[in-house]
C-alpha cells in the first residue's frame, strides 16, 4: 500500500529542498583559490607580457590559471628588454586532491600572491668613433681580400 504524504508535508519537504539546495550552490559558488600575480619594475611604466600576453603597465596585477613556467617579459623605450622564465609553485592547497576541497566547499576566497620586481637597465648609446673604426676596418679588409 502506498503511503499518503499530506499536502503540508510535502510544502515543508520542497521547502527544506529549496533551502539545502541554496546553501550548497552559496558554498560551491563562493569558494575559490585566486592565482594573482604582481609585476613591478624599476623604472615604472614598462609593458609587461605574460606568456606573450600583454598585462599592462607596471605596477601590473592580474589573475593566472596555471602554475609552473611562465616567461615574463618587460619592455620600456630607452632600456633593454627584460625576459625572464620563472617558476610559479602551487601552494599546498592547490594541489592535489586539496584542491578540490579548497576550490569548491571552502565558503569563502583564498588569494595566492605571487610577486616579480625587476630593475631594468638603461640602453648604452654606441660610441660612435668605435663603429665607425670598425666600419672602415672591415672596409679595408673587404678590399685587399678582393671581395
Amino acid at each position: 500500500m502506498i503511503a499518503l504524504i499530506s499536502h503540508n508535508q510535502r510544502k515543508r519537504f520542497a521547502q527544506v529542498v529549496q533551502i539545502l539546495s541554496a546553501l550548497i550552490l552559496c558554498l560551491v559558488a563562493s569558494g575559490c583559490v585566486v592565482s594573482k600575480m604582481v609585476v613591478k619594475s624599476d623604472p615604472e611604466g614598462a609593458t609587461v607580457h605574460f606568456d606573450d600576453e600583454d598585462k599592462g603597465i607596471t605596477p601590473a596585477s592580474f589573475t593566472f590559471d596555471f602554475y609552473g613556467n611562465r616567461e615574463i617579459k618587460l619592455e620600456k623605450d630607452g632600456y633593454q628588454t627584460k625576459r625572464e622564465l620563472v617558476r610559479l609553485k602551487p601552494p599546498l592547497y592547490a594541489r592535489f586532491p586539496l584542491d578540490i576541497f579548497f576550490d569548491l566547499l571552502l565558503p569563502f576566497k583564498i588569494t595566492d600572491k605571487h610577486t616579480y620586481t625587476c630593475t631594468l637597465s638603461p640602453i648604452k648609446p654606441a660610441d660612435t668613433q668605435k663603429v665607425l673604426r670598425r666600419g672602415e676596418a672591415l672596409r679595408q679588409e673587404a678590399i685587399t681580400s678582393g671581395r
